[in-house]
Protein backbone atom coordinates (compact mmCIF):
# COMPACT_ATOMS: atom_id res chain seq x y z
CA UNK A 1 0.00 0.00 0.00
CA UNK A 2 1.01 3.44 -0.91
CA UNK A 3 1.11 6.41 1.50
CA UNK A 4 -2.25 8.11 0.27
CA UNK A 5 -3.76 5.13 0.47
CA UNK A 6 -3.50 4.45 3.68
CA UNK A 7 -4.30 8.13 4.67
CA UNK A 8 -7.55 7.74 2.70
CA UNK A 9 -8.32 5.06 5.17
CA UNK A 10 -7.11 6.39 7.94
CA UNK A 11 -9.27 9.67 7.55
CA UNK A 12 -12.78 8.48 7.76
CA UNK A 13 -12.08 5.76 10.88
CA UNK A 14 -10.55 8.76 12.59
CA UNK A 15 -13.53 10.94 11.79
CA UNK A 16 -15.68 8.03 12.84
CA UNK A 17 -13.85 7.50 16.31
CA UNK A 18 -13.84 11.00 17.02
CA UNK A 19 -18.05 11.76 16.21
CA UNK A 20 -18.39 8.44 18.50
CA UNK A 21 -16.62 9.60 21.00
CA UNK A 22 -18.52 13.29 21.22
CA UNK A 23 -21.68 11.17 21.32
CA UNK A 24 -20.74 9.36 23.77
CA UNK A 25 -19.67 12.45 25.99
CA UNK A 26 -22.79 14.43 25.08
CA UNK A 27 -24.77 10.93 26.05
CA UNK A 28 -23.10 11.20 29.45
CA UNK A 29 -23.40 14.81 30.24
CA UNK A 30 -27.31 14.38 29.33
CA UNK A 31 -27.70 11.60 31.37
CA UNK A 32 -26.53 13.15 34.40
CA UNK A 33 -27.71 16.73 33.76
CA UNK A 34 -30.83 15.40 33.47
CA UNK A 35 -31.98 13.66 36.90
CA UNK A 36 -30.46 16.27 38.51
CA UNK A 37 -31.96 19.47 36.10
CA UNK A 38 -33.89 20.78 38.99
CA UNK A 39 -31.10 21.06 42.06
CA UNK A 40 -29.04 22.37 39.14
CA UNK A 41 -31.57 25.21 38.23
CA UNK A 42 -31.63 25.99 41.71
CA UNK A 43 -28.03 26.43 42.30
CA UNK A 44 -27.62 28.66 39.21
CA UNK A 45 -29.03 31.57 41.18
CA UNK A 46 -27.13 31.41 44.15
CA UNK A 47 -23.07 33.17 43.13
CA UNK A 48 -25.03 36.13 42.28
CA UNK A 49 -27.17 36.37 45.08
CA UNK A 50 -24.47 35.64 47.62
CA UNK A 51 -21.83 37.92 46.10
CA UNK A 52 -24.41 40.63 46.21
CA UNK A 53 -25.23 39.98 49.44
CA UNK A 54 -21.58 39.57 51.08
CA UNK A 55 -20.48 42.91 48.98
CA UNK A 56 -23.48 44.75 50.38
CA UNK A 57 -22.59 43.50 53.79
CA UNK A 58 -19.28 44.29 53.70
CA UNK A 59 -19.68 47.88 52.22
CA UNK A 60 -22.42 49.20 53.87
CA UNK A 61 -22.10 47.68 57.39
CA UNK A 62 -18.55 46.47 57.77
CA UNK A 63 -17.70 50.12 56.14
CA UNK A 64 -14.68 48.51 53.97
CA UNK A 65 -13.43 49.83 50.67
CA UNK A 66 -14.40 48.38 47.69
CA UNK A 67 -11.28 46.33 47.32
CA UNK A 68 -11.04 45.14 50.67
CA UNK A 69 -14.93 44.38 50.36
CA UNK A 70 -13.85 42.56 46.85
CA UNK A 71 -11.03 40.37 48.55
CA UNK A 72 -13.81 39.11 51.14
CA UNK A 73 -16.41 38.43 49.30
CA UNK A 74 -14.57 36.15 46.69
CA UNK A 75 -16.29 32.89 45.92
CA UNK A 76 -14.84 29.62 44.81
CA UNK A 77 -16.98 29.71 41.55
CA UNK A 78 -16.04 32.40 38.74
CA UNK A 79 -18.34 35.25 38.61
CA UNK A 80 -18.93 35.87 35.16
CA UNK A 81 -20.67 39.30 34.74
CA UNK A 82 -20.86 42.53 35.98
CA UNK A 83 -20.84 44.38 39.39
CA UNK A 84 -22.51 47.84 39.93
CA UNK A 85 -21.89 49.49 43.36
CA UNK A 86 -24.38 52.38 43.92
CA UNK A 87 -23.12 54.20 47.00
CA UNK A 88 -26.21 56.51 46.79
CA UNK A 89 -28.96 53.73 47.42
CA UNK A 90 -26.52 51.82 49.35
CA UNK A 91 -27.32 49.03 46.82
CA UNK A 92 -24.67 46.56 44.96
CA UNK A 93 -26.21 44.64 41.96
CA UNK A 94 -24.61 41.47 40.64
CA UNK A 95 -24.96 39.02 37.07
CA UNK A 96 -23.64 36.23 36.85
CA UNK A 97 -24.94 32.96 34.87
CA UNK A 98 -27.91 34.85 33.10
CA UNK A 99 -29.27 36.13 36.43
CA UNK A 100 -29.36 39.03 38.20
CA UNK A 101 -29.18 39.85 41.90
CA UNK A 102 -29.14 43.55 43.80
CA UNK A 103 -28.53 43.64 47.96
CA UNK A 104 -29.59 47.05 49.52
CA UNK A 105 -29.06 48.45 53.00
CA UNK A 106 -32.09 49.07 54.20
CA UNK A 107 -31.46 49.73 57.96
CA UNK A 108 -30.22 49.17 61.23
CA UNK A 109 -32.68 46.79 62.04
CA UNK A 110 -33.21 44.73 58.65
CA UNK A 111 -29.50 44.81 57.45
CA UNK A 112 -28.85 44.33 54.25
CA UNK A 113 -32.21 42.71 52.02
CA UNK A 114 -32.02 41.17 48.74
CA UNK A 115 -34.70 42.28 46.26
Amino acid sequence: MTPESTGKRRGPRVRHFVLALVAALVLLGASWIIPNWKDLAAFLPMPAHTYARFMAMQLFVEGRSEEEARNWSKLPLPILGSVKIDRAAKSVTVTAYFFRATARWVDERHGVVLE
